[in-house]
């Protein structure tokens, strides 16, 4: 396999663990129906970037500047292998997230890592505020069609409290309040969304 393969299998994982990680972790029941938020260009650069850095690192190693060693990969060899390029892909942003220590003002709450962290405070935060604007506008512009449809809210909210699957105590009165005090249908159907998912809402509201 050539060093030109094993670099962009190092760069592929790198972007698709960002994509998938952040997808997951943060956008669980409206990643996958709303294709048109997934073609969100601060989405793909958030998880170039990583892809990136990767590609950096795996450089970096081919020409040994830098060594990754461990149980599968061989420490003598500075070629990279492609252990060695699943390793640094699905690695590149723990790398990113690391930090030696933080500056802070006297008696104030904010600080700034220092580290590699540093440079991810370059591009993370302002990526990452886009990115949430860009779902928040996909998933209105998903419901508001379907709230125009059903513009009785007490009907609405009546049905959604009715229809929710099996939920801690705590947990389905805390949701019931929340559909209860929506001020719209949109809303009402947004907070079911994220609580539930697409499928769930569509079965109820097709």
């Amino acid at each position: 396999m050539t060093q030109f393969i094993l670099l962009a299998i190092s760069f592929l994982i790198a972007f698709a663990f960002a994509w998938i990680e952040l997808a997951t972790s943060k956008y669980p029941r409206t990643i996958g129906p709303f294709w048109r938020w997934s073609q969100s260009r601060s989405l793909w650069i958030y998880s170039a970037i990583y892809g990136g850095i990767s590609l950096a690192f795996a450089s970096a190693y081919a020409s040994g500047i830098v060594k990754v060693s461990g149980p599968l990969l061989n420490s003598t060899d500075s070629s990279l292998s492609l252990m060695a390029a699943i390793g640094i892909g699905v690695s590149a942003k723990a790398l990113l997230h690391i930090r030696v220590f933080s500056l802070s003002a006297a008696g104030g709450q904010d600080s700034f890592p220092i580290g590699t962290e540093t440079l991810v405070q370059l591009f993370e935060p302002w990526l990452l505020k886009s990115i949430l604007i860009d779902e928040f506008n996909a998933v209105n512009d998903a419901l508001r069609d379907r709230a125009a449809v059903y513009e009785d809210i007490a009907t609405v909210k009546a049905q959604m409290i009715a229809d929710m699957p099996s939920l801690p105590d705590p947990e389905r009165a805390a949701l019931q309040l929340d559909i209860n005090n929506a001020p719209t249908v949109k809303r009402a159907m947004e907070i079911y969304l994220r609580a539930f998912s697409v499928k769930a809402l569509t079965k109820l509201f097709p």
